[in-house]
């Protein structure tokens, strides 16, 4: 389960934070050592399920946490800066990467063959070993 990690009888969530950053978010936050690889908070629940309704407002409540923290320090604040380059926000002019690559969009024949029921696998096997022999 992503971001989620078991402590005790309890549930937590992890924010990891970029490698690129760890030393701005320690100075920012004032860590001892000086730089902070990830934040652990608890969730307060051993419900599993319960956890995972919890996990996305946890890590959105560190982040928002993180980022105030980072402004006041008028640093640049987390996850700005980068966008991909099949965004339609590009600004390099290329088309997304959905329009230009149609071989990620068809099924190979691997795919094609594991949708069938299993005995109808098996039977177009026994069907292909008869016509061989």
């Amino acid at each position: 389960m992503h971001h989620l990690t078991l402590r005790g009888r309890t549930y937590c969530v992890r924010f990891i934070i970029p490698k690129d950053r760890w030393f701005d978010v320690g100075k920012a936050i004032g860590s001892t050592t000086g730089r902070r690889r990830d934040i652990v908070r608890t969730l307060g629940t051993q419900c599993r399920f319960e956890a995972l309704r919890r996990r996305d407002a946890a890590i959105s409540a560190i982040c928002n946490h993180l980022n105030r923290g980072l402004q006041e320090a008028d640093m640049e604040p987390l996850g700005s800066g980068w966008i991909p380059q099949w965004s339609s926000d590009a600004s390099n002019g290329e088309p997304p990467l959905a329009t230009t690559n149609k071989a990620c969009v068809r099924p190979s024949s691997a795919d094609a063959i594991m949708t069938k029921a299993p005995e109808r696998r098996a039977l177009e096997r026994w069907r292909d070993r008869r016509t061989l022999n």
